[in-house]
């Protein structure tokens, strides 16, 4: 019982313990922030593209029909009904 009391003892006054006064932080700032120059402009816009099926390669046509790569005859004839 006597250790219980003085474990109680200790344990409450452990919240009385002052601790040292905390000093705010002061970063170290620059007096004036240094001129950036201005973001150069944007690049001249691209050339248009050609309009879609002109002008396309071997690559590019597997591509726009893309669903014969899976070779499935009723994907293909969904594909020609739509």
């Amino acid at each position: 019982m006597r250790k219980t009391l003085i474990a109680l003892l200790i344990a409450s006054l452990s919240g009385c313990i002052s601790l040292p006064t905390l000093r705010k932080p002061s970063p170290d700032l620059p007096k004036a922030w240094p001129q950036v120059s201005p973001p150069p402009p944007p690049p001249s816009p691209p050339a248009p593209l050609p309009p879609a099926g002109e002008g396309l390669g071997v690559r590019e046509q597997r591509l726009q029909d893309w669903w014969t790569l899976f070779n499935d005859p009723a994907l293909t004839t969904l594909i020609n009904e739509a």
